[in-house]
C-alpha cells in the first residue's frame, strides 16, 4: 500500500475500498510489532492526502468518529509505544503533519496531538526532520 498510495489513482481507490480501515486494524492486531506499525505509518502518510494535500479521510461523519480522528488516536499509540525509534516518530509525525491541513481536525488535534509532538522534539530534538515538521505542525495548531 505504500507504493499504490503514491499514484493518485491508486490512491483513491485504497480509500474508497477501506484500505485506511484495513491499515487502522492491522495496526490494532499487531501493536508491538515494530515492522507492522512502521508500514502501516508509512502508507498512511501517502493515503491521508493526495498529492495536493486535500484531505482524503472523511472528516465530518456525525453519527461516528471520523476516519482522521481515528488515524489520529492510533498514530498517538504507536508514537508513544514507539517514542525511542526515529523511523516510526518521523513517519508519526509526517501523517500527522497531512492531517492538520484540514481545519476541522484542528481543534481535536490540538489537545490530543500537541503533547506527543512536544515530547517527541524533546527525544528527537538532534533530527532536524522531524524537528521541522512538528514546528510546521505546531505552528498550524496555533494559527487556528
Amino acid at each position: 500500500m505504500v507504493n499504490l498510495g503514491l499514484n493518485n489513482d491508486h490512491r483513491r481507490q485504497l480509500v474508497s475500498e477501506g484500505g485506511i480501515t484495513t491499515i487502522l486494524r492491522a495496526m490494532k492486531a499487531h501493536p508491538l510489532d515494530r515492522e507492522v506499525q512502521f508500514r502501516a505509518i508509512f502508507a498512511l502518510i501517502n493515503l491521508v492526502t493526495d498529492a495536493g494535500g486535500n484531505l482524503q479521510v472523511d472528516t465530518r461523519h456525525r453519527t461516528q468518529e471520523p476516519l482522521a480522528h481515528s488515524v489520529t488516536n492510533v498514530i498517538i499509540e504507536t508514537a508513544d509505544r514507539f517514542m525511542h525509534d526515529v523511523c516510526i516518530c518521523n513517519r508519526a509525525c509526517m501523517v500527522i503533519y497531512n492531517l492538520s491541513f484540514d481545519s476541522f481536525n484542528l481543534h481535536f488535534m490540538r489537545h490530543k496531538i500537541k503533547p506527543l509532538l512536544e515530547e517527541m522534539q524533546c527525544v528527537h530534538s538532534q533530527d532536524t526532520t522531524i524537528s521541522t515538521i512538528i514546528h510546521s505542525t505546531l505552528k498550524r495548531l496555533e494559527m487556528q
